[in-house]
């Protein structure tokens, strides 16, 4: 029914999308509008009843906090020491040159997407604080009434399906260091994924001369706000890692795997990997200097724990002669005769139903016997 210029209509509809919402609320007509595909709004209801006021502020990116720099804006030394393992230099030649930035500010219409949720479901008064965009999820920052705040804390549910999420509930927590501030976290439209190298750039000065005198220095993830999460996996007890088929279990092992082999040299850690699925998931660690074997038979695998247990009781008997309790006072003390081993089993179900009865009780005995007391011998 318009004849407009096309082309010039485009940026006109977006401009509206953005700022459209946001001139109804101050009007005091927020809930009483509809957006059509050029841009323009149309009352939901002539009936003057169906016009409500919207008492609660309207959201801006003023108070947003200054994003931080992109990963590749970070200097690194050429001479920068992961752990014990690689130097930048090293590891550059292998950095994506097209780093993606891991948070960004939160474009202003997924923050009044939240507000306009919470009010529909009764809670009108919220001061928007503002929002970042994770990797994987967008997070809303509100302050709402002291009242309120529990109620809306109890909401993750309904207000998902307020914002298109089905049953899926929302995560909605408390923002430390800010009083009375919730966050709320829902999956954003597309899914960024970060390189490893991303995350070692990103890594803090502070952080990284944390984890300098570390044993097993692994980079876990990252934050929805931004800030890579290391942990030293000598300080874990042994890991039992469990979820749904196709859920990213063999994903993240590979990529603590890959972390933990470029903080620590091969000279100080052994790895053994067990693929049942006739090694296809671990071909590429076949030509790591790490590596010391990728097993596929389950009655190999039974053997080589039966060894481990003996193995570390060897160990102990050789820290009493050298009067110390546990691998890193070993080392410290300056004995380098024994590497960390690290024993990784994928798809631990399928080896034990591949197992007869006996060699089952065997494994799992012997399994038990390392749990108790192998972390100590440096055997994970």
């Amino acid at each position: 029914p318009y004849v407009f210029h096309a082309p010039s209509m485009e940026p006109w509809g977006d401009l509206a999308a953005q700022w459209g919402p946001t001139v109804l609320v101050h009007a005091g007509v927020g809930d009483a509008w509809q957006l059509d595909a050029w841009g323009f709004f149309h009352p939901l209801s002539t009936s003057a009843s169906s016009v409500q006021s919207v008492p609660h502020p309207t959201p801006t990116t003023e108070n947003l906090p200054p994003s931080p720099p992109s990963a590749s804006s970070v200097p690194l030394s050429p001479t920068t020491q992961w752990g014990r393992g690689l130097r930048w230099s090293q590891l550059q030649r292998a950095a994506d040159p097209q780093n993606a930035t891991l948070v960004e500010p939160l474009p202003v219409e997924r923050i009044t997407d939240v507000v306009y949720a919470l009010a529909a479901l009764g809670i009108p008064h919220v001061e928007a604080v503002g929002g970042i965009r994770g990797l994987a999820v967008d997070v809303t920052w509100i302050k709402p009434q002291a009242k309120d705040a529990e109620r809306i804390r109890r909401l993750g549910e309904s207000l998902g399906g307020q914002l298109g999420y089905g049953n899926t509930p929302l995560r909605i927590v408390y923002v430390p260091g800010q009083a009375g501030v919730l966050a709320i976290e829902r999956p954003r439209p597309q899914r960024q994924f970060v390189h490893l190298l991303t995350a070692m750039t990103a890594t803090s000065d502070a952080e990284r001369q944390r984890l300098a005198p570390g044993i097993l220095p692994i980079c876990l993830g990252v934050t929805p706000d931004g800030r890579p999460v290391w942990s030293d996996a000598a300080t874990w007890p042994h890991l039992l890692m469990g979820g749904t088929t196709g859920g990213g279990k063999t994903t993240a092992l590979i990529a603590w795997l890959t972390s933990l082999m470029t903080t620590v040299p091969p000279s100080e850690l052994r790895v053994t990997l067990v693929d049942l699925k006739s090694g296809s998931q671990f071909v590429w660690a076949e030509s790591l200097p790490h590596v010391d074997a990728i097993l596929d038979d389950p009655q190999t695998v039974v053997d080589l724990v039966s060894r481990w247990a003996v193995d570390q009781d060897a160990r102990y008997r050789q820290f009493r002669e050298w009067h110390v309790s546990d691998l890193p006072n070993a080392r410290r003390a300056g004995h380098t005769d024994y590497p960390y081993q690290l024993l990784v089993i994928d798809e631990y179900k399928d080896l034990k139903d591949q197992l007869d009865k006996d060699a089952v009780h065997e494994l799992e005995r012997n399994i038990g016997r390392l749990g108790q007391k192998a972390r100590g011998a440096g055997m994970f």
